[in-house]
């Protein structure tokens, strides 16, 4: 893995004023890749998903929300939806039907786990989707730290960003570590398109933190994914939530094959969480990484042994 080295000036507090951080979610990096018409859908391996094999591996969530209003709305986790869609299915493209939802918001958990990150790519304000995994831990997608072998800078997460005058109601915190695969820092290698943020400050203790599952049988898997799109799709400051189901894998770009699920989300949800719903609640399972425009799609790398021992290497560090 490849571990990035966190060097901030004193001017740091200072560079990110409101302004800068509203051009970035205004700039957000793309989800598109050269070549992703290369993204080729699998839908009849839906039962035999081709992935590595491996022991299920999870750590609980943490809610700091114990009381019984909180717990009532958790259980909603919605505040109203937004018309349905269903992508077209072709020879390319499976039949995959998608429903996006406005969230209760950033007052309550998990959404007040979730947020942005911003960062500086050559000089140039940008910003994705993260959300906290430990209490100093934020998973976001590797795209959104480093590309090309080199790393992003000044890093900033803002838990509960919004698109009112209280757009940061928890306040900003910045980076103490980065860690990220040498397949991706290398070779942006897209299996491996995640990426954990260590923060100075243990915040995950009063906002709560998602569970973590790794090696997850896809198939019959419905998600919960958030994040910020962009423009024309939203405004690139409101937390959205995209619920569709496994819909196949593409290993058009290497091995564990990445998962597919129908969404019109676009940049700007880059690195935003796949949440898996279980009895002790939300727990993270992949992460938005790329956004297929033919067939209306988003994928992920798929969650196994080399993405816990990530996130055991930052809880080591934290």
């Amino acid at each position: 893995m490849s571990t990035g080295p966190i060097v901030e000036s004193d001017s740091y507090e200072e560079y990110w004023t409101k302004e800068r951080i509203l051009e970035a979610s205004k700039n957000p990096l793309e989800m598109r890749k050269t070549g992703d018409e290369k993204f080729e859908i699998s839908p009849t391996e839906k039962t035999t998903q081709r992935v590595p094999g491996g022991a299920q591996k999870s750590i609980p969530p943490y809610n700091p929300d114990t009381d019984e209003k909180s717990n009532l709305i958790n259980n909603i986790f919605f505040s109203k939806d937004d018309q349905a869609w269903v992508s077209g299915a072709s020879y390319r493209c499976p039949s995959s039907s998608y429903k996006v939802y406005y969230t209760n918001g950033y007052q309550y958990y998990p959404e007040k786990t979730m947020g942005i990150i911003v960062f500086l790519k050559k000089g140039v304000p940008y910003s994705c989707s993260a959300s906290l995994i430990n209490k100093r831990m934020v998973l976001t997608a590797a795209h959104c730290v480093s590309s090309a072998a080199d790393w992003h800078t000044k890093f900033r997460f803002i838990p509960g960003f919004n698109n009112s005058s209280n757009w940061e109601p928890y306040g900003h915190f910045s980076a103490s570590q980065v860690l990220v695969y040498s397949g991706w820092f290398y070779n942006d290698f897209y299996p491996a398109d995640y990426a954990i943020i260590i923060l100075k400050e243990a915040i995950g203790e009063r906002l709560g933190w998602l569970g973590f599952v790794t090696n997850y049988s896809p198939v019959g898997t419905t998600w919960d994914q958030c994040g910020y799109p962009a423009p024309p799709f939203s405004d690139g400051m409101t937390l959205l939530v995209n619920r569709s189901a496994y819909d196949g894998d593409d290993c058009s770009v290497g091995t564990p094959c990445r998962l597919v699920v129908g969404s019109p989300f676009v940049e700007g949800s880059s690195g935003g969480p796949w949440i898996l719903w279980q009895e002790k609640g939300p727990y993270v399972n992949g992460i938005n990484s790329q956004y297929n425009r033919v067939c209306t799609a988003v994928s992920s790398p798929y969650f196994e042994t080399h993405t816990i021992n990530l996130y055991s290497a930052a809880k080591n560090l934290q």
